[in-house]
């Protein structure tokens, strides 16, 4: 069985064609994000600054430059920005800020010993060997008497709340391995800098939460190793993936980005969704003009059905079409979904009413109401009124006139 970490399962949990492409296939990363490369260099200033201090302190001019070689011997055509707003100008400068701001908040970086920097610490999950965890720590400190803090920069914009901390995984595996290397361990504190905000937040484990992530992270070895296909799975965070490219949900939008122009132009992959686009934007627009037809026709029976009253008629003739008013009924009653359905369908075979209707719809329950006069006076059963409602309205058809033509047309 292999080593895992965190990020490996990590991988598996948001994609498992993406877990097959860079652990199982063995490819090379396509492809960067702009927040994964300024990331990076920021976890190398730190790393260069922590080597030294506090017995050397740079100054916060030497890191930034250090910063800035770094961005520029590292650069290469891989780094996209997913995101319009993160530019590679605006995240060079948010991480020449988050270095000033670290260095002033810190210095003279005296809080601790460091006793490592990307630190690789190996896990042993259950003692068999069968369930091993490679870890690597950007900062382990210790505090003297047995106390130890790891660290770890993130460069998001937004730190989370403390209850989203609270239950982070990433860094209580790295305790557990901590303390599988430092037995003597007396306590272990989590601390993370969110260096875009410039701010650091703290969390602790109990001995009972890590020794759940512990078979926790076990059972999601076994789903890994259980795996026989490896199938995309899309979310919001394909938009940073390495491997998007060659992913068969977006490798055609890659290639027809190359394509020249007269090609784009007259590919049938493109002309097709274009066309098919076309046509669903033409059935929203005219399924938009048939809600507001039907609305007018509604519109127009209600005020045919007064002018019928008022001159004590039930037929309305225009030049081609007559309109037929009649007295009918409109019934309700509980969906399958509500929460009165049950009650409903005990007071109907509390009646004998059930078989009636073989199964509740609308036709058939508005024959079973009409067969049994709810709608002419006899009222709804007691049973069933707190559920049923019965409302005289009129109804109105329009016909071809006879004289004209024998079709009729009914709405």
């Amino acid at each position: 069985m292999p080593i895992y970490s965190y990020s490996r399962l990590g991988s598996f949990a948001q994609c498992p064609l993406k877990y097959r492409y860079a652990y199982i296939d063995g490819l090379d990363r396509m492809r960067s994000s702009i927040e994964a490369f300024m990331g990076n260099r920021f976890h190398e200033v730190m790393e260069r600054l922590y080597e030294r201090a506090p017995q050397s302190c740079p100054s916060a001019d030497d890191l930034k430059g250090l910063f800035l070689r770094l961005w520029d011997e590292k650069w290469s055509d891989r780094v996209v920005c997913p995101n319009p707003e993160r530019t590679p100008e605006g995240m060079k400068a948010l991480g020449l800020r988050a270095i000033d701001d670290y260095w002033r908040r810190y210095r003279p970086f005296d809080q601790g010993r460091v006793t490592g920097l990307e630190r690789e610490l190996h896990v042993d999950l259950d003692g068999t060997g069968r369930y091993r965890l490679r870890c690597i720590l950007d900062r382990i400190m210790s505090l003297g008497d047995g106390s130890f803090e790891i660290h770890d920069y993130k460069t998001s914009a937004f730190p989370p709340v403390q209850k989203k901390l609270d239950e982070d995984e990433q860094l209580a595996l790295y305790e557990i391995a901590l303390r599988q290397n430092w037995p003597d361990a007396r306590s272990v504190e989590l601390v993370w800098h969110y260096v875009a905000c410039d701010m650091e937040m703290r969390s602790q484990r109990t001995q009972g939460q890590l020794d759940e992530l512990r078979a926790k992270t076990r059972e999601r070895i076994d789903e890994v190793e259980r795996a026989a296909e490896f199938p995309p799975r899309e979310s919001e965070l394909c938009g940073w993936c390495d491997y998007q490219p060659i992913c068969p949900l977006f490798a055609h939008m890659f290639r027809a980005r190359q394509l020249p122009l007269e090609e784009y132009a007259t590919d049938d992959a493109i002309g097709l969704v274009n066309r098919c686009a076309s046509l669903d934007a033409e059935r929203k627009e005219l399924g938009e003009r048939m809600k507001q037809v039907e609305a007018e026709l509604e519109r127009l029976k209600a005020k045919a059905a007064e002018k019928g009253a008022l001159e004590k008629v039930t037929r309305l003739f225009g030049d081609t079409h007559f309109l037929t008013i009649k007295d009918d009924f409109r019934i309700s009653y509980p969906k399958k979904e509500e929460i009165s359905r049950d009650r409903f369908e005990h007071a109907m075979h509390a009646l004998g009413l059930w078989d009636k209707v073989a199964d509740i719809n609308w036709g058939s329950f508005k024959a079973l109401a009409k067969s049994s006069g709810w709608n002419s006076g006899g009222g709804v059963p007691d049973e069933l009124s707190p559920f049923v409602k019965v409302e005289p309205v009129k109804q109105v058809r329009l016909s071809r006139r006879k004289d004209l033509d024998d079709e009729l047309i009914s709405l």
